[in-house]
């Protein structure tokens, strides 16, 4: 079943960015909510806003909806709403449930993944996965091996947290999640403009597995409530750098590419120490945030990426955040100091209007400003994001604005969507054109069509076409990408086809498929020059706790690489 939410996952619109980003953690959220679902009856607009495809616009929807007409009997009542359809419902229905009263149980979990680069030697990589729970308490074990580890036992991580109604706690070698906004992001400027989706995502302590070599922390996270609410957190690890003999690290490696294996100029690693609390306090639909944290880093370094500078070994950083809802809106708003004595904030506000929604964002950012464990803020920049809705059984109808100014260079960018989509019976049809302006220059414009027939419940094809056209080189860069899907879900087995050929004049008009990997993992594919793409993912169920998924990945550009992967899934 997993391959199949993750299919969603794609076709959800999560995806739909023209960046490649590490979905490692986002995708360790879903599987902790697919364990752990959200229940319609009793969630608030915080457990509500920790599913990604939900827009706050539609978590007021739900509310309103639960104290008009009372709980919810079935999770099709949600289609009664006006703008959910029934993409939107399979798309959240892994992550929702209704239930009458509160049970826990002792259960577990078994993964293990191996994947290979056929006919290339020492390509081999081996993943395990074990979790347990016992009523309030989760145990989990993870072990990895890649062609850059000389043992099975090279990476390993082990932790154990606990959750007792308002108390949680967590302790071992983990990522921890504190939350979303300026200081803490576990998935940084994901969501771009829209940055009051961030904020509001007040998830408390979630500690994943870390997926980097020699990543995770030793330390541990405690939340609880006295007279308010706080969460105390310490984290000891060491991150992989790409650091030269200068001492300056180009890139905090988070994508879990060993890097700094390929060559011995980028052997160095970076010891992180990070210590903090964070101190919520809810009054009616007022929240008040305080949080504060402490970074020491050895060696020193500095980073040199495209909007990212701190220099140093030691880095401070505080932030107020507060967010505010009421029966048709929410409003949210954050500040923080940087080192320096940097200070930026954003907002955001998310309006209920009669036949449409509206969301305004806004974020400004002071040339130097750097979050270590926040959003990714660009240096002397602001940014502007203005968004319209309509959902209706008519059509789908949407317009995005993004305005980014570079406060240093004088210079604004113009980045415009708009969106529109029907459904029809068995039928749904998408449509998105983006237009990029730089100044009064077209720098970029890009479209998207996707037709999608269900004419069963368990089946589906798909037909996506893509074009990017690119103004910034003489003479014009042109991209295409046309894809040919299929899914098919039965009780005992699954699966899930894709073929596409794609034809761009240069990198810089290439096309970022976003495919569902193997359980757990997810393959961005940059498709440039001229070639043919597709993949294959099988899923057996043979017994109910059992599921065994197959992928074999073929891309041929300049030559034809395969790529194989197996992936065994155990719950009792």
């Amino acid at each position: 079943m997993i391959p199949i939410i993750l299919s969603f996952l794609i076709s959800g619109g999560i995806f739909e960015t023209e960046d490649t980003r590490n979905f490692d953690i986002l995708l360790a959220g879903l599987e902790e909510l697919r364990d752990n679902p959200v229940d319609l009856n009793t969630a608030g607009f915080d457990d509500l806003s920790r599913i990604p495809y939900l827009s706050p616009n539609d978590i007021i929807k739900i509310i309103n909806h639960r104290e008009r007409f009372g709980y919810f009997n079935q999770m099709r009542e949600l289609l009664k709403i006006p703008g959910f359809n029934k993409i939107l419902l399979a798309t959240i229905e892994p992550y929702i449930t209704i239930s009458v009263r509160k049970f826990k149980i002792k259960s577990g979990s078994e993964r293990i993944r191996s994947q290979k680069t056929w006919e290339r030697n020492g390509s081999e990589e081996l993943y395990t996965a074990t979790k347990g729970w016992w009523n309030d308490y989760r145990l989990t074990l993870i072990t990895e091996q890649d062609p850059y580890e000389s043992s099975y036992l090279d990476y390993l991580c082990a932790g154990l947290t606990v959750n007792e109604d308002f108390r949680t706690f967590a302790l071992g070698k983990y990522d921890l999640d504190l939350g979303s906004g300026i200081l803490f992001s576990s998935i940084g400027s994901f969501f771009q403009g829209l940055d009051f989706q961030m904020i509001s995502h007040e998830r408390g302590v979630i500690a994943y597995s870390s997926t980097r070599e020699n990543g995770g922390l030793f330390g541990g996270a405690l939340s609880d409530s006295l007279f308010l609410k706080y969460t105390l957190f310490y984290s000891n690890q060491k991150l992989d750098g790409r650091v030269d003999s200068l001492g300056q690290a180009w890139s905090l490696d988070e994508s879990g590419e060993h890097v700094d294996s390929t060559s011995m100029a980028r052997q160095d690693r970076i010891h992180e120490e990070i210590y903090g609390y964070d101190i919520k306090y809810d009054f009616g639909g007022l929240r008040v945030s305080h949080t504060t944290y402490r970074c020491g880093y050895a060696p020193s370094f500095v980073t040199t990426d495209s909007f990212r500078r701190f220099y140093g070994d030691r880095f401070w950083m505080t932030g107020l955040n507060l967010r505010y809802t009421g029966p048709e809106y929410a409003l949210f708003g954050e500040i923080a100091r940087a080192g320096r004595n940097r200070i930026g904030g954003l907002f955001g506000f998310s309006g209920v209007f009669p036949y449409v929604d509206f969301n305004i964002a806004g974020k400004y950012f002071p040339e130097g400003f750097y979050s270590p464990k926040g959003i990714e803020a660009e240096n002397g920049r602001y940014l502007m994001n203005i968004t319209l809705a309509h959902r209706s059984k008519i059509a789908d109808l949407g317009a995005g604005l993004n305005l980014t100014d570079n406060t240093t260079e004088d210079s604004t960018r113009y980045d415009l969507k708009l969106n529109a989509g029907r459904e029809i019976g068995r039928f749904d049809l998408r449509l998105i054109l983006r237009w990029l302006f730089n100044e009064d220059v077209l720098n970029l414009t890009a479209s998207r069509a996707v037709i999608r027939v269900m004419p069963w419940d368990f089946l589906y094809v798909e037909l996506r076409l893509e074009d990017k056209n690119s103004f910034a080189t003489l003479p014009q860069a042109r991209g295409v990408f046309g894809a040919l899907e299929t899914g098919l879900d039965l009780k005992r087995w699954a699966v899930k086809i894709r073929y596409g050929l794609f034809d761009t004049d240069s990198y810089g008009t290439r096309i970022i498929a976003y495919e569902p990997g193997l359980p757990g993992t997810v393959n961005n594919r940059a498709l440039y020059n001229r070639g043919h793409y597709g993949f294959l993912l099988l899923t057996l169920k043979p017994v109910k706790p059992v599921a065994l998924n197959f992928k074999v990945i073929v891309l041929e550009r300049d030559s034809l690489t395969a790529h194989i992967g197996g992936q065994v899934d155990i719950k009792f």
